[in-house]
């Protein structure tokens, strides 16, 4: 029984024109899919040269796909609060199921398949152990049925996908139908498994890679390359004939036979009559020509596929690599306007992961929820992060910090935040303990008579804020006659 038929099913109908619709809809989408991942495993070529020869396939598709993929995953993201605040229980407990997700490998996963297919499905389900778990599920294993009127609202899904066994001659087929009360598990159509998860909603994700106008599915980092990488191949296919028919030429005898030629030791034909002529077949093509045009193609494959050819080493362009950080953010503009737009899509695709993991942890009392409104929305509100994937000169960054906090113009937590810390509450606090303990290294020697109004030095840091040192003796002082008081 196929997914779609256990999904009629479970809809009580089998003649429903909606399903025949996604049918087609679904039919288009794969079909996609199908093109991008032969492009991507290189099978440019649907046809075998009758001469043997080979052809020349170059995958620049591969390499765009693992670079985009590499931008939005390749630094870890991270859990973030409007407030600074992620000591929280719920944000432990998030975290703690990412880490038993393997949080590395299953985002990137999710990064890699978004840039080759253009759509990212993660499942939120317990798994044979009875743990929450966040999977990710390649999109050509889903069937998904949206709400007709808000392409953002998942009704339900099914996913099917074939587990191959050496010992048999068919594959066993896994299929999961969701509702937005329970997952129901089949295998080769007999249901095994059913699991009640009560989210009032499908546990599954939808994230669009890039948005794709008129429907709600996502958009491939590949959608405006293969043709361009199916003629880049072709040209240098050619290039390649070129070059080889040089080495190799052909030789033409004119009134001679080939028996009749001899070569001496210096590899000089003689003994020819005084009308034979022999020759090498020249090629007319314009080869100078051919190079610079799919140098051109190239070019516009880098530029359409939003990764520019510094992204990927190209040695033209190394001589930038001691300009400064915005010159570096220039070079990469097409990649990081990308990047940006990415973020937006995948972080609310992950905060929605992140308020099924709250409610999992709520059914199951491992957290608590709150009793008022308020308090609710900011316990579901788990956001992420994304680190800059580019290099950053990190002292003149802390230059522009400290002179903006020195002239008042940044919040303390905006600081942290900006060098990259994440519990930001947390780890000011833990600023304050060093000071205090007197292990923090920007706070002067205190006196030998243990007098801690005394300083060395000009600078230091109290409390996690840059200050001199006459206005830590003030601060000091006031905190000490408030306590008087």
């Amino acid at each position: 029984m196929s997914a779609l038929d256990l999904f009629k099913r479970s809809q009580g109908t089998n003649n429903s024109p909606r399903l025949n619709s996604l049918d087609r809809q679904d039919s288009v989408r794969f079909n996609l899919y199908k093109h991008y991942y032969r492009f991507y495993s290189g099978q440019h070529w649907e046809h075998e040269r009758d001469d043997d020869e080979e052809l020349i396939t170059a995958n620049i598709c591969a390499s765009l796909v693992d670079k985009h993929a590499t931008f939005l995953a390749g630094q870890e993201w991270y859990l973030k609060d409007p407030d600074g605040d992620t000591g929280r229980p719920e944000f432990k407990y998030v975290d703690k199921v990412w880490e038993y997700s393997d949080k590395f490998t299953t985002f990137y996963e999710m990064a890699h398949g978004g840039s080759l297919f253009g759509d990212v499905f993660a499942m939120v389900a317990p798994d044979d152990k009875g743990e929450i778990k966040v999977q990710n599920v390649p999109p050509v294993y889903v069937y998904p049925t949206f709400h007709p009127d808000d392409k953002n609202q998942l009704l339900s899904a099914v996913v099917e996908y074939p587990v191959y066994d050496l010992s048999s001659s068919s594959p066993t087929v896994i299929t999961f139908v969701i509702d937005s009360q329970k997952i129901v598990r089949y295998v080769n159509g007999d249901k095994t498994r059913e699991v009640f998860h009560g989210f009032g909603e499908p546990p599954l994700v939808h994230i669009p890679n890039l948005p794709y106008p008129g429907t709600q599915f996502g958009r491939s980092d590949l959608s405006s390359v293969t043709a361009l990488q199916q003629i880049y191949n072709s040209k240098m296919t050619d290039n390649s004939d070129i070059i080889a028919y040089h080495s190799s030429p052909i030789t033409i005898g004119y009134g001679v036979r080939i028996n009749q030629l001899e070569r001496g030791a210096e590899k000089v034909i003689s003994g020819l009559d005084k009308d034979a002529r022999v020759e090498n077949l020249e090629t007319k093509s314009d080869m100078a020509g051919g190079i610079d045009f799919a140098k051109q193609i190239k070019k516009l494959i880098h530029q359409l596929g939003n990764a520019p050819e510094i992204a990927f080493g190209a040695a033209d362009e190394l001589r930038f690599s001691n300009s400064s950080g915005l010159a570096l953010q220039m070079l990469y503009q097409p990649l990081i306007d990308v990047l940006k737009v990415k973020y937006g899509y995948y972080g609310l695709g992950m905060k929605k992961i992140n308020r099924l993991i709250l409610m999992w942890g709520v059914r199951t009392m491992q957290v608590f929820e709150p009793l008022t409104a308020e308090a609710r929305r900011k316990f579901y509100n788990v956001e992420v992060g994304f680190h800059d994937p580019l290099p950053r000169d990190e002292m003149l960054e802390l230059t522009k910090i400290i002179t903006k906090l020195e002239k008042g113009l940044m919040h303390m937590e905006d600081a942290h935040q900006e060098l990259g810390h994440r519990n930001v509450l947390e780890y000011m606090r833990k600023i304050k303990d060093d000071i205090e303990s007197g292990t923090n290294l920007a706070y002067a020697a205190t006196s030998p008579d243990g007098d801690q109004t005394s300083f060395q030095g000009e600078i230091t840091n109290i409390g996690g804020v840059v200050r001199d040192g006459g206005t830590v003796r003030q601060s000091i002082q006031q905190e000490e006659r408030a306590q008087e008081d």
